[in-house]
């Protein structure tokens, strides 16, 4: 076999990287055609499109429901029409039915916003974060407390039966949680507890906005190189407190002294 079909430094045909420079140049030569078009369609002249849109029914430019035009951004629409969907659905439910005897006595809407904390409906069960924040009685509206009846399903093999281990009278359910008679007296004192913890309650939450408005506050505060009390003749400590909703201590300014 000659040596030239090897290919070597002294500039024979044949060699390994002609394929190569072949192909580049077929690429150089598609790129030049393709700009060569390119070139030629943008220096044409462009041909309008005449649409009569008035003849197209199926066209519109603004969003519409039943006929009327929606004043909403399109997406806080559809997250409304889902949250009422599945809101209709959640009353819709036997064991809401149930448990609530006329659905027009609820104030569902700052009800809802409780439940959902303001946020879309999407399930009907609660996630980890809504268990910690949620009641007891909230989460029987929704089927999902951890009843005897529950459990069994969900595990036969280490749950013999349902029934309730206080009267060992009936399965307990969601219903029975509520209506054993064995259970009324507990039911009370946890009552009375929760009544009596409301004040309680009360102050922890003013006392987080009163915390919240103080960062804010003094977030927004200028700095000044020098925050004293201000003290008077007889060496009284002067502090004032504001009028707001928050009790922070105003501190006055050193006066200059005398040069």
């Amino acid at each position: 076999m000659p040596l030239g079909s090897f290919g070597d430094s002294g500039g024979r045909t044949g060699g390994p990287d002609s394929g190569a420079m072949d192909s580049r140049k077929q690429c150089d030569k598609g790129n030049v055609m393709a700009d060569a078009i390119a070139t030629n369609a943008v220096e044409q002249d462009t041909t309008l499109w005449h649409t009569d849109f008035s003849t197209q029914n199926d066209i519109t430019f603004t969003a519409s429901c039943h006929g009327q035009q929606l004043e909403l951004y399109l997406r806080q629409f559809l997250k409304q029409q889902t949250t009422i969907r599945r809101h209709q659905t959640w009353t819709a439910q036997k064991r809401v039915k149930r448990s609530i005897s006329d659905l027009s006595d609820v104030e569902w809407r700052s009800g809802l916003s409780i439940i959902h904390d303001k946020r879309p409906v999407h399930t009907f069960f609660s996630s980890r974060g809504d268990t910690s924040r949620r009641t007891q009685h909230i989460k029987k509206l929704h089927g999902i407390l951890p009843t005897l009846t529950v459990m069994q399903a969900r595990h036969p093999d280490i749950y013999a039966d349902a029934l309730c281990c206080l009267c060992h009278a009936a399965p307990e359910d969601d219903d029975h949680v509520w209506t054993c008679p064995n259970s009324y007296s507990q039911q009370q004192l946890i009552w009375e507890d929760a009544v009596a913890s409301i004040p309680k309650w009360g102050r922890a939450a003013v006392r987080k906005t009163n915390e919240d408005a103080d960062t804010r506050h003094r977030k927004n505060k200028p700095v000044h190189p020098t925050l004293q009390p201000r003290n008077d003749s007889n060496g009284t400590n002067h502090r004032t407190r504001s009028c707001g909703h928050h009790l922070t201590l105003l501190f006055m300014t050193c006066p200059p002294s005398n040069p």
